[in-house]
């Protein structure tokens, strides 16, 4: 796309159309209010809740829990739908849920790299959106030309840099980015950016997300990314966090892993049990598939068999299915056994074939 010709380019959004930064304060306030904490009136105040004794990945998460909100899908869901209207077409893909940024002044942040090294594809696009004003000492900075930015990757790679001299090299070949609240700055996923240790007395708060303008998704599932269809339909509720707390209050879990895929089973018992703790569910067990066996005859008998009065099975997520006979197969029985199976990695609460399509479509 040419007007990516240097890697990256800026520009505004509406405010008052758009106001992330309000919907985001309310949600840290309501937090405040319920520990007893001293409100703040702006996000770059967001260290004083630190300063109250929340520590910086506390606020992290209470940012993803105002992403899943109704009114912050709504409002992203229409902002990524107009960029998507502005610079690319109907076969983009807009990911579903931003990743939250926190800098608290003089802290340092976030190394040097691109989003190509951490598995995006190689046609995506980031779009950073700071929640307050940046500038020289508080912001993100960025290699200043596309050419220059693959010339330093050659650099790293044939020389072998270590973090240290790649956060020196690109620093060096970077500017920093100058912005307002309202403005987006935008990068191809072979751009390096980073963020220097901040100078201000205020805090950095920012999200960022990705759109794709075909499939080819790098190493990220389908299940992290909108489809352009879905941008305009009826919004539903994506609170996660009171969703969940209505879905779980009957609901005991058993974490299950399997090796149809490249994750290794402690790395799927350890999502299963932290979103079990997230969402209350509690865990009355930890079982593993028989590798040697295809059918997954473990996961058919948690389903049909109610281990210490289980009802609910934890997957790390939809890629635990080889083929889409096999989860169909699988989701029938959990339905006729009226067991409920979450799959984690997606967020998805399966209870009935009525809730199928949006799990086949990624299979």
């Amino acid at each position: 796309m040419s007007f990516y010709s240097k890697g990256w380019f800026d520009f505004s959004y509406d405010l008052q159309k758009y106001n992330f930064d309000i919907v985001i304060t309310e949600f840290f306030n309501r937090y405040a209010e319920k520990n007893n904490l001293d409100k703040i009136d702006s996000l770059g105040e967001l260290h004083l809740l630190g300063l109250q004794g929340v520590s910086q990945e506390n606020l992290r998460q209470i940012m993803f829990e105002a992403f899943r909100s109704k009114t912050f899908q709504s409002l992203y869901k229409s902002f990524g739908k107009e960029i998507i209207d502005r610079y690319f077409d109907k076969y983009a893909y807009l990911q579903k849920t931003p990743t939250a940024r926190v800098q608290f002044p003089h802290s340092e942040s976030t190394s040097f790299h691109t989003d190509a090294w951490y598995g995006h594809g190689v046609n995506v696009k980031s779009f950073w959106v700071p929640l307050v004003n940046v500038g020289i000492g508080s912001t993100l900075s960025i290699v200043k030309s596309k050419s220059l930015s693959i010339k330093l990757i050659k650099k790293i790679t044939k020389e072998k840099l270590d973090l240290e001299q790649i956060n020196n090299l690109a620093g060096e070949a970077s500017s920093p980015f100058i912005g307002n609240l309202g403005d987006v700055l935008t990068f191809d996923s072979e751009t390096l950016h980073g963020a220097k240790k901040s100078l201000w007395d205020s805090s950095r708060v920012s999200f960022d997300f990705r759109i794709s303008p075909d499939n080819n998704l790098g190493s990220k599932p389908k299940s992290n990314f909108f489809l352009y269809s879905e941008l305009s339909k009826k919004e539903k509720d994506y609170n996660q966090s009171s969703t969940l707390n209505e879905k779980t209050t009957n609901l005991l879990g058993i974490s299950y892993s399997n090796n149809n895929f490249n994750v290794t089973s402690k790395a799927q018992l350890m999502l299963c049990n932290s979103y079990a703790k997230d969402s209350n569910i509690p865990i009355v067990g930890n079982e593993a598939e028989i590798d040697a066996l295809d059918h997954m005859p473990v996961l058919r008998n948690l389903i049909t068999n109610s281990f210490n009065n289980s009802n609910c099975i934890l997957v790390f997520g939809i890629e635990i299915f080889k083929s889409k006979s096999q989860a169909i197969e699988i989701l029938k029985l959990s339905e006729k056994n009226n067991t409920t199976i979450i799959f984690c990695a997606q967020g998805i609460h399966f209870t009935s074939l009525d809730e199928s399509s949006e799990i086949m479509q990624f299979i």
